[in-house]
C-alpha cells in the first residue's frame, strides 16, 4: 500500500486528509437534503395507517400481502434488486427466539414481536433499510394481491382540523385520512381508538343504514364531538 506521505510531505498531507474528511462530510449531508422524507397515509379496507415512513409502509403492505395468501417467493420476486429481502427460522418465533436462531440483534430488519411474519411454519423479518424505490416495491407486491383494490396509499398532505381530548389528538390531513395520537403515540390503525372515544363521547358507530363507519365519517363524528363539549 503507498503511503500519503511518501508522496506528499507531512504538513501537506495532514492537510490533504482534512479536506478528504471535509469533503465526505459535505457529500453525506448532500445526500442527507436530497433524502426524501415523504410520509404516507395507507388505508386497508376500513383501516387507516397514516403519516407512516417508506419503511413502514412497505412493512404494512407486505404484512396485508401475507394476509391475503401471497407466498414469499412471489414477495423476493417483486423486489429483485433487495438482495435478502428477509431473514428466517424455522418455528413461531418471538423477537428474543428469532434473534437466538439467527444469530443475535438485527438492527437493519423489522424483529420486534409485533412487526415479524409468520408464515408456514416460519418466521420471516423484513429489511427495514429502503430507498428511492420503495413505491415500486409497494406497486410491485400489490401487482400479485388478488384484493389489492382495497388498499390505498397517498402522500401526507397539511392538517386540515385538530382537536384535543384529554390524553388524545385527533387531526384530519387535507386527504380526508384520520390520525389519533395518545400521550404523543401515533395509534395504527387509528379505528379502535376511535371507537373506544366515540364510545366516551356517545358518538354511533354506525350510519343511517345500520352500517359501520369508515374511519373517515367515525373520525369526523368524534372531531364534531369533541368540538360541541
Amino acid at each position: 500500500m503507498l503511503d500519503i506521505q511518501q508522496v506528499i510531505p507531512l504538513p501537506e498531507a495532514e492537510q490533504y486528509q482534512v479536506a478528504v474528511r471535509e469533503k465526505s462530510l459535505e457529500q453525506e449531508a448532500a445526500r442527507e437534503s436530497e433524502r426524501d422524507l415523504t410520509r404516507y397515509d395507507l388505508t386497508i379496507g376500513d383501516d387507516a395507517y397514516p403519516n407512516l415512513p417508506k419503511r413502514r409502509l412497505i412493512h404494512a403492505i407486505v404484512g396485508e400481502a401475507f394476509k391475503q395468501g401471497v407466498p414469499v417467493s412471489a414477495i423476493e420476486s417483486s423486489v429483485p434488486w433487495r438482495g435478502n429481502l428477509f431473514l428466517s427460522a424455522d418455528g413461531d418465533l418471538d423477537e428474543t427466539g428469532f434473534e437466538n436462531a439467527i444469530g443475535g440483534e438485527q438492527t437493519r430488519y423489522f424483529t420486534a414481536d409485533d412487526e415479524l411474519f409468520h408464515v408456514d411454519g416460519k418466521t420471516y423479518a423484513l429489511s427495514n433499510q429502503w430507498g428511492p424505490r420503495t413505491l415500486l416495491a409497494v406497486d410491485a407486491i400489490l401487482s400479485h394481491m388478488p384484493r389489492a383494490d382495497m388498499i390505498q396509499y397517498d402522500a401526507t398532505s397539511g392538517v386540515a382540523d385538530e382537536v384535543t381530548y384529554g390524553t388524545h389528538v385527533i387531526r384530519r390531513r387535507d386527504t380526508g385520512t384520520i390520525e389519533v395520537e395518545q400521550d404523543g403515540v401515533l395509534q395504527l390503525p387509528a379505528k379502535p381508538a376511535l371507537r373506544e372515544l366515540a364510545a366516551k363521547l356517545g358518538v354511533s358507530l354506525q350510519n343511517g343504514s345500520g352500517k359501520p363507519l369508515n374511519s373517515r365519517a367515525l373520525g369526523a363524528g368524534v372531531i364534531n364531538a369533541i368540538r360541541a363539549l
